[in-house]
């Protein structure tokens, strides 16, 4: 059987080293949004404040990736992407307890250290297993706009 526990973290610093159907996979994700990744991962991999890891088995085989970022301002570690392959994903709360136990425990230094771990989810629920590992909805909420104007917005 195969397990998550099983999986180890490696740091990763090419996007290229990453199987292109773990973002695929990412209901979210649109395909001109995986080939902008691929294109321009290089400038995330080679920053500082970016997590890159890739989660492999006991053979060095890629089975998952975690992406992170660290934003100094907001004190705030921001996941990005994570993908496991559907043999390993857990739906108890595991897999958010591996990855939160593996940042947590990051070497990151004091001064810049994250106050918390925020993520993007489509699930608004938050189940038991989440509350173990005290998972809550943030006091900030995401907006859009368009980027384009819309032809029938007011100017102000």
């Amino acid at each position: 059987m195969l397990r998550l526990k099983d999986l180890k973290f490696n740091r990763c610093f090419d996007f290229n080293d990453i199987p292109r159907d773990l973002f695929e996979q990412l209901k979210d994700r649109s395909s001109d949004e995986i080939d902008r990744i691929y294109k321009y991962g290089f400038i995330f991999a080679t920053s500082p404040f970016t997590l890159l890891y890739t989660l492999v088995d006991k053979d060095n085989n890629v089975q998952g990736v975690l992406w992170a970022s660290i934003n100094i301002v907001e004190a705030v570690l921001f996941v990005v992407t994570l993908s496991v392959y559907k043999e390993y994903q857990s739906f108890d709360g595991n897999t958010l307890m591996k990855v939160m136990d593996f940042l947590r425990n990051l070497s990151i230094k004091e001064d810049i250290r994250p106050q918390k771990i925020c993520f993007f989810s489509k699930h608004s629920d938050i189940s038991s297993d989440h509350e173990k590992i005290h998972l809550k909805h943030s006091d900030k909420i995401l907006m859009e706009i368009p980027y384009e104007p819309i032809n029938d917005y007011v100017k102000v």
